[in-house]
């Protein structure tokens, strides 16, 4: 049986069928939101460092992000990335269109296929197009593959712990996963109770 679209406002009572705002959820529902925001923002600012710190080796000077969202949108931040861990020169197209944006950056994710790197749900024109998610998502993938250092250490750290070695490298992502969002915990509850 079909309803009008009205049926359900009037069924619950509803008058006001304006789209739900912030200041209409409960002071639990915004203290969550809150602390998601404040963990995108500790996520974008350490992803971005660990960005730039990689992009100084570069051999095109002036690379540097300011801005996660923005500054992987047009790809030659992200081709200069890769260059740099994967010591490989990919080519790059030199426009300035969207068009060539998203070249650049299908360009990056096709380097990060052939290199046996699963990227889900990760398109180019989302990245272009300044998805916060997918960005950090994005960056997250290639942290994990190219960070080698912190997954061994964390790998030899979980198979000290009883049952994990039937997990295998599986265990590796989750542990450094685990890490980074308990640390991220830690750095949002001591900002909460700072005085």
């Amino acid at each position: 049986m079909a309803h009008s679209p009205d049926y359900f406002f009037k069924e619950y009572g509803i008058t006001d069928q304006s789209p739900l705002s912030l200041l209409q959820l409960d002071p639990a529902d915004r203290a969550v939101l809150k602390i998601a925001d404040v963990r995108d923002a500790v996520q974008k600012k350490t992803f971005t460092k660990w960005v730039n710190k990689h992009l100084l080796k570069c051999r095109s000077a002036g690379r540097r992000i300011v801005d996660l969202f923005e500054d992987l949108r047009d790809g030659h931040n992200l081709i200069s990335l890769l260059e740099v861990l994967a010591h490989e020169s990919l080519p790059r197209e030199k426009g300035r269109m969207k068009f060539h944006k998203i070249q650049n950056v299908q360009i990056a994710l096709e380097f990060l296929r052939r290199k046996g790197i699963k990227l889900v749900n990760i398109r180019s024109d989302e990245i272009v197009d300044g998805n916060p998610k997918l960005s950090l998502g994005l960056i997250w993938t290639i942290i994990l593959h190219y960070q080698g250092d912190v997954v061994t250490f964390m790998g030899h750290y979980t198979q000290s712990l009883p049952g994990t070695r039937k997990l295998g490298s599986r265990t590796n992502i989750v542990s450094v996963w685990w890490c980074l969002f308990c640390l991220q915990w830690i750095l949002i509850w001591g900002r909460m109770w700072t005085f």
